[in-house]
């Protein structure tokens, strides 16, 4: 694993993170589930970076996707929820669910996106995979049950 961090010289406190990971092939089937924020703190560059870093690393996961090793499902939250009703290996599917389903509004409901990308791996994800929950998002939550 490779790190390095950048502050972004245009916002104080804000840092540029990059990760290059290399892994070995793995056996186990995964079902992984990426629950981002969609709402309106994140509009602008910070959802753009997003964009762009789930479009690298589907890229990263062409092969795994097209054998169906790993399957991706995808939960966008704000005070709605949107997801992609399970999981998926289509690419094409993934950005577009991702370009036009989701929109962006007011609210960070982040515990029913949590919810929701919990509730796709214990009911939609392959009994034998590895399931794994991602979350992307700016870390200012302001709506819970």
């Amino acid at each position: 694993m490779k790190k390095s961090v950048k502050e972004t010289e245009a916002t104080q406190g804000l840092f540029d993170v990059t990760l290059d990971v290399k892994g070995n092939q793995i056996g186990t089937p995964i079902d992984l589930v990426l629950v981002i924020d969609y709402s309106s703190s994140m509009n602008g560059e910070k959802l753009v970076n997003t964009l762009k870093g789930l479009q690298q690393f589907e890229y990263e996961l062409t092969d795994s996707l097209a054998n169906g090793n790993i399957r991706v499902g995808i939960v966008a939250y704000n005070r709605f929820v949107y997801t992609t009703n399970g999981f998926s290996t289509d690419t094409d599917y993934l950005e577009n669910f991702l370009k036009n389903t989701a929109e962006s509004h007011s609210g960070t409901f982040m515990q029913k996106g949590l919810m929701a990308g919990q509730r796709m791996l214990l009911e939609q994800s392959r009994p034998e995979a590895e399931k794994i929950l991602i979350h992307i998002g700016d870390n200012s939550a302001n709506r819970s049950y």
